[in-house]
């Protein structure tokens, strides 16, 4: 194959066999002015490559130096990536040949020759190439018979095939032909021989496309739909041309592309013997030794001896095998780690081949197929195992992940955690598998929501106190003479109420709770409420406005007591319980009384103080409740400052306001619709009155 062609200066005439010392179009190919044109053969399986020669068609580059690349390999040639065997530069003459040796024996199956003119186009023109080796059988170590046709053998893969295209004959005859000379006909098959005996047919019968030959293929008779060979072994590949019919031979058939067809046994065809090569050759010998060569045949031995002071590596003795190879052996393989390797045909001899794999969680680095070169090693060094890697782990918002071992490689285990106030909803753990991902979902942090408050807490400048509220039983306590009168304001922020949950449907008497503006305007407050002796109330909760006795007990309800201590505020505590019979009210270590319920001062908004004197019952919600919309009349519940829902004549007032708003909007519009009536109006009477003036005659 090539880079181009041009006119009939096809590829395979640069292998057909018909070199030349000048360029013929008929036997010589020809690519287009290219900047790098390139040519390469296909030798059908990996061959240890020695020498390569060129014979150039036409001439290059117009008398300017050129250079020539010649790779080996067995990657895509029009790549460029095989390994270089040689490269020259220098004049291209037509008609010369270039000889270019590689630099080692290299094994491949493709070979590839590449121009560079210098930046340049020009073509490319070869009228043959020839690929040595001396690890192929050659064709001496074929049997030979005088009435052979002249340059009829060719070998692969360690065979010999002798066509015969003179004498004709039936399927019969011609196996018995072959048999009697030690070979057969052709009993097996694959893409590559398949792919080689199809060139060579061509090659012999350029000019004779009608040519067939027999192949060693037979319908099974106990199952027509199956092929055998002559040799017993089903016909697990093949390739043949279809339709087929129901004859019961095969034959190479020239018109079909040298694909199979099916025909009749008794017609006379050309055949071609599959041979065993019949010795090994000479065999190769290293440097600073000594072979001892008693018969090259097949089953034959040699012995290698090493010089004085050189120490002999692989074996000594070697064989002559049956393909006409002697056998090499390569040295056991290296062993990697976290990894091991499979010997593909069970064997170390030449030509062998051998992969490496790695355990599970890692990954293979470098060459992981070697092949046993023909000085008894292994093509390359041996690859390693690296582990497999994951990528950094997710993150998560409120949290963080803690790796378990300090990495990110195969089997790394992340723990997830949140931060304080948070706690993890879904996985703890996830785990890097063999692939290098992450198993599984990392869980999220939403934050810990605490139960109910049930502790009332301020701050304030001086000291801490607490509020707790207890149920209790029936009971008194008596003052001492003379009690002072003590208030108990409790500070809260404005903006950060707290909220309070009650069980059940009753909720206590509402309290408001607003911040304290100073300590000394609390110190004056308190004062006021010891000279009076009265109960301050907040007037704001319209529960305080019912009288005893319309009033009930609430259900009890007991709050656990906390204190929290602050540099800004102060707080004082006060408990409360209530029963059917009495209420107790203690005030640190002073409480008030007050047999007065219904007196009761205002006093300043920004603080609530509680007083009661001993066995006085403590208003409590009665059974009538009060209207969302109804505030009690009466002097001891003033309207102002009340913390409620609008009273009626408020809603009456606001129902009065947006119907007035609502009758002004409505004039607006009905003005506008009447200025506009009279605009279109005007209009219209005018447009009249002009058309009017003009069909008067003057």
């Amino acid at each position: 194959m090539q880079s181009s062609t041009v006119g009939q200066g096809h590829a395979q005439k640069a292998v057909d066999g018909s070199p030349s010392s000048f360029f013929n179009p008929s036997t010589c190919t020809m690519t287009e002015s290219e900047r790098s044109p390139w040519f390469y053969v296909n030798l059908l399986e990996p061959v240890l490559v020695q020498l390569v020669r060129i014979d150039f068609g036409a001439s290059c580059c117009q008398g300017r130096p050129a250079t020539i690349t010649v790779r080996v390999g067995n990657n895509r040639p029009d790549l460029g990536t095989n390994p270089l065997c040689r490269k020259f530069t220098g004049f291209i003459e037509e008609g010369r040949p270039l000889y270019l040796p590689c630099t080692r024996p290299m094994a491949g199956a493709f070979v590839s020759i590449q121009l560079e003119s210098n930046g340049n186009t020009s073509p490319l023109s070869i009228c043959e190439l020839f690929v040595y080796t001396d690890h192929a059988l050659s064709i001496e170590q074929c049997p030979t018979f005088r009435d052979q046709p002249l340059g009829g053998t060719s070998t692969y893969d360690g065979k010999c095939y002798i066509f015969y295209n003179e004498h004709p004959l039936n399927f019969e005859s011609a196996k018995k032909f072959c048999e009697v000379r030690g070979g057969t006909l052709v009993d097996e098959t694959s893409p590559a021989l398949q792919g080689f005996l199809s060139w060579e047919l061509y090659r012999r019968h350029r000019n004779d496309p009608n040519g067939q030959y027999w192949l060693g293929a037979i319908r099974d008779q106990r199952n027509t739909q199956n092929w055998k060979w002559i040799n017993g072994k089903d016909v697990s590949i093949s390739f043949w041309n279809l339709p087929m019919t129901k004859e019961n031979c095969s034959r190479f058939d020239g018109t079909k592309g040298w694909l199979w067809s099916d025909t009749n046994c008794q017609i006379k065809l050309n055949y071609m013997c599959q041979h065993r090569p019949l010795s090994c050759g000479r065999p190769e010998r290293p440097p600073n030794s000594t072979v001892l060569i008693r018969s090259v045949d097949v089953g034959q031995t040699i012995e290698y001896h090493c010089n004085d002071g050189s120490l002999l590596l692989g074996p000594n003795i070697r064989t002559c095998m049956s393909n006409g190879f002697f056998n090499i052996e390569c040295g056991p393989p290296q062993s990697i780690g976290n990894g091991n390797y499979i010997l593909n045909n069970k064997s170390r001899s030449y030509m062998s081949s051998l992969s490496y794999q790695c355990n599970d969680g890692f990954v293979l680095v470098g060459r992981g197929n070697l092949v046993c070169d023909p000085d008894g090693l292994w093509n390359g060094p041996p690859p390693r195992c690296e582990p497999v890697l994951c990528p950094d782990p997710p993150m998560i918002t409120n949290g963080f992940g803690t790796l378990v071992s300090n990495s990110t490689r195969f089997d790394s285990i992340v723990e997830y955690q949140c931060d304080p106030g948070f706690e993890l909803v879904g996985d703890k753990l996830i785990q890097c598998n063999r692939a290098g991902y992450w198993e599984g979902q990392p869980g999220y942090c939403i934050q810990i929501r605490s139960s109910p408050p049930a502790t009332i807490t301020a701050s304030s400048t001086s000291s801490t106190t607490t509020t707790t509220t207890t149920t209790t039983t029936t009971t008194t306590t008596p003052s001492p003479t003379n009690p002072p009168t003590t208030g108990f304001p409790t500070t809260f922020y404005d903006s950060n109420p707290i909220r309070v949950s009650y069980p059940g449907q009753n909720k206590p008497p509402q309290i408001a709770l607003l911040p304290v503006t100073n300590n000394q305007q609390q110190q004056q407050q308190q004062q006021t409420n010891n000279n009076n002796g009265h109960s301050n109330i907040y007037t704001n909760n319209p529960y305080n406005s019912r009288t005893p006795e319309s009033q009930q007990s609430l259900p009890p309800m007991t709050t656990p007591s906390t204190s929290i201590s602050s540099s800004h505020y102060h707080t004082t505590s006060s408990t409360v319980g209530s029963s059917s019979s009495g209420t107790t009210s203690t005030t640190g270590s002073t409480s008030t009384t007050n047999n007065n319920n219904r007196n009761k001062h205002i006093h300043h908004q920004h603080h609530t103080s509680i007083h009661q004197r001993p066995n006085t019952q403590k208003p409590s919600m009665t059974n009538n409740r009060i209207s969302d919309n109804e505030i009690p009349d009466g002097s001891s519940n003033p309207s102002k400052n009340f913390l409620g829902k609008p009273s009626k004549i408020a809603a009456a007032r606001l129902n009065m306001g947006g119907i007035i708003a609502l009758g002004i909007f409505g004039g607006f519009v009905f003005l506008a619709a009447v200025i506009t009536i009279i605009v279109i109006i005007h209009s219209v009477m005018l447009d009249r009155i002009l058309i009017y003036t003009h069909e008067v005659p003057i």
